[in-house]
C-alpha cells in the first residue's frame, strides 16, 4: 500500500485535543518517567549521579534511581514538580547541577544542531484492537482494568513521545484513526508523519495488520521517497543541515510476523524489504521497529540483517535490555535471559553515541514484576528503544555513554564467559550453586517460550521472588560475580548466533560455487 502523508491529513490544534499531549496523571506519583534514561557509563562521568543524569531525549533528567540513592526527599521533591511543571508541553524536570554529565549533554547538542547527530525511537503502542478484541482478553488479564482503554493509554503515549522529543519516531501497531490523532498534535511540534496501512502479500491475508508511523523532524529533514514493504515501510529522508546537507538517510520502519513459530516468515519479510531498500538511492540506512525475535535467541530475522551488514545500537552493549513482555511475561533485568525483540540496527556509516536504557527505573522494575504490561504506569506491552547516532564513523564525540565497542571474537568472548563461570563456581558454596544452577536452568528452558498462559506466569513469578530472595540472601562481593558472570554468557550468546549466521552465509557461498 502506498504511503499516506501526514500533508494529507487536515490539521489540528493541540487545544482541540484537549491537553492529552501535556497530561500526567496526578494520582499516580509513583510513574516517573523512563524516557531519556541513559546507562552513564564512560571515563569521566560518575557511576552514581545522585539527582540523575540530563537527558538528550527532550533534555528532562532521568530520576529514581533508588537502588543506589534512596532518598524519600529527593523522590517527593521530584514528584511534586513532575505534577506542576511544564515545558513545551511535555513534563520538564527541572535540572539538578552535574557538570560533566551537563558539559557532555550540551556537546551533543550542539553536535545536533550543526547536523552531525541524530536522536531515534521506536516503540510499539499496543494496536487497541488487540486489547478491546475477546480472543485477546486472557493475554491482558492480569492488567488493572484502568489501564487498558485506548483514552487512558493515549494519554501516556502521546506524553512519553513529548518527553522522550527524538528526530525521528518510529511506531507500530498504528491504526488509521490513531494516526490522524498523533499527526496534528505532531505536526504542531514539528514533525511530518508518514502512515503505511496493513499491506497484505495476497487477498485475505493481512487485513488485520494495524500499520506503520514514522515522524521526522521537519527541521532536520525532507521527505525524499517513499516504499512500501510487506510489514515495513521504507523512507528516504533528506538531510537539510550540516556536513551532511543533501544526502539521504534511509529508514526502515518493520513490524514483523508475530507468531512465535513463524520464524522463516519474519526472515523473509525482512529479507524482502532490505532488498528493495538496497535498490535506493541513499548515503546512511536504519533499521527501526518490532522483530518479533532477539540477537540472543538467534532469531532467523536479526540475523538475516547483520548479514546485510547492520548491527544492533544494542550489541554487547552492558545496559542491554529488554524491550517487550510479549504479553503476559515476567520482566526481570537481573535475569540475563530475557531479551529485546523492539531493536534500532544501523549500517556501517552510522556510529551510535547513545542508547536509551529502557529499566532503569525501581519503580518500572517492581510495578512491572508483579503486575506486567500494560499497566497504570506504562501505556503498552512493548518498551522503547532509542538512539542518539552520528553521521561519521570516526566522530569525535566524548562518548559519555558507551557506544558499541569493536567486535571481539566469540573465542574470546567464550573465555570470558568459561572464566566468568569459574570464579562464580569458587565463590559459591556447594548448596549456593546447586540453588543457582536450578534457577539458571529453569531460564534457558523459559526463553525458548513465547506467550505464557496464566498460570505458567504466576509459576514464573514466584521462581522470580525466589530468585531474588536468593541473591538478596548472598554478600554483595557474591552478588556482583554473578551479575558479571550473567553478562559473560549473554555477550558470548549474542556473538555465537552472529557466528553462525556467518557459517551459514559461507557454507551457502562454497554451494553457489560448487554448481
Amino acid at each position: 500500500m502506498n504511503g499516506t502523508s501526514g500533508e494529507e491529513i487536515n490539521s489540528t490544534t493541540k487545544e482541540d485535543c484537549g491537553e492529552r499531549f501535556a497530561s500526567n496523571d496526578d494520582d499516580e506519583p509513583e510513574a516517573i518517567s523512563l524516557s531519556g534514561i541513559f546507562s552513564q557509563l564512560a571515563v569521566g562521568l560518575t557511576k552514581k549521579i545522585k539527582e540523575g543524569v540530563q537527558s538528550y531525549f527532550g533534555g528532562g533528567l532521568t530520576t529514581k534511581y533508588d537502588d543506589y540513592w534512596p532518598n524519600d526527599d529527593l523522590d517527593s521533591e521530584l514528584e511534586a514538580e513532575n505534577k506542576k511543571s511544564y515545558k513545551n508541553n511535555s513534563i520538564h524536570i527541572p535540572s539538578y547541577d552535574h557538570s560533566q554529565a551537563s558539559e557532555y549533554i550540551e556537546k551533543l547538542k550542539r553536535e545536533q544542531n550543526q547536523g552531525t547527530c541524530f536522536s531515534v525511537m521506536s516503540f510499539n503502542i499496543l494496536a487497541d484492537r488487540y486489547v478491546r478484541n475477546p480472543r485477546h482478553s486472557n493475554l491482558y488479564a492480569h492488567c488493572d482494568p484502568k489501564c487498558l482503554p485506548w483514552s487512558y493509554r493515549f494519554n501516556k503515549i502521546m506524553n512519553h513521545l513529548g518527553e522522550v522529543d527524538a528526530d525521528i519516531v518510529c511506531l507500530q501497531e498504528v491504526d488509521k484513526d490513531v494516526y490522524e490523532t498523533f499527526e496534528p498534535l505532531l505536526h504542531n511540534r514539528g514533525y511530518e508523519g508518514v502512515l503505511q496501512l496493513g499491506n497484505p502479500k495476497k487477498k485475505g491475508e493481512g487485513k488485520d495488520i494495524p500499520g506503520l508511523a514514522t515522524f521526522f523532524r521537519r527541521s532536520i529533514f525532507e521527505k525524499n521517497w517513499v516504499i512500501a514493504s510487506y510489514r515495513a515501510s521504507i523512507l528516504g529522508l533528506t538531510i537539510k543541515k550540516g556536513h551532511e546537507k543533501g544526502r539521504v538517510l534511509a529508514l526502515l520502519n518493520c513490524h514483523l510476523e508475530g507468531a512465535p513459530w513463524k520464524h522463516k516468515e519474519r526472515k523473509d519479510q525482512l529479507n524482502a524489504a532490505i532488498r528493495k531498500l538496497k535498490k535506493a538511492d541513499f548515503s546512511y540506512s536504519l533499521l527501526c521497529g518490532d522483530f518479533n525475535g532477539s540477537l540472543e535467541d538467534n532469531s532467523l530475522a536479526l540475523n538475516t540483517a547483520i548479514k546485510h551488514g547492520y548491527r544492533s545500537v544494542y550489541l554487547n552493549h552492558p545496559s542491554r535490555d529488554i524491550s517487550c513482555l510479549i504479553s503476559p511475561r515476567e520482566v526481570d533485568p537481573k535475569n540475563p535471559n530475557i531479551y529485546m525483540v523492539d531493536n534500532i540496527l544501523h549500517g556501517s556509516s552510522l556510529t551510535p553515541i547513545a542508547v536509551m536504557n529502557v529499566m532503569n527505573s525501581s519503580w518500572n522494575r517492581k510495578k512491572v514484576i508483579k503486575r506486567g504490561l500494560p499497566s497504570l504506569h506504562w501505556p503498552s506491552d512493548h518498551l522503547s528503544v532509542g538512539a542518539i547516532l552520528s553521521f561519521s564513523k570516526s566522530s569525535n564525540l566524548r562518548t559519555g555513554v558507551v557506544a558499541n565497542p569493536e567486535p571481539k571474537t566469540f573465542t574470546n568472548l567464550e573465555e570470558e564467559r568459561k572464566k566468568a563461570r569459574s570464579e562464580l563456581e569458587n565463590a559459591l558454596s556447594n548448596k549456593e550453586l546447586k540453588i543457582w544452577n536450578k534457577f539458571e536452568m529453569a531460564e534457558d528452558e523459559q526463553k525458548c517460550l513465547n506467550r505464557l498462559s496464566p498460570g505458567t506466569i504466576e509459576v514464573v513469578k514466584k521462581r522470580s521472588q525466589a530468585k531474588q530472595n536468593f541473591l538478596d540472601s548472598l554478600s554483595a562481593e557474591k552478588q556482583k560475580i554473578i551479575k558479571s558472570y550473567a553478562i559473560a554468557k549473554k555477550k558470548s550468546k549474542a556473538k555465537k548466533g552472529q557466528n553462525k549466521s556467518k557459517g551459514l552465509k559461507k557454507v551457502n557461498k562454497q554451494k553457489h560455487k560448487a554448481y
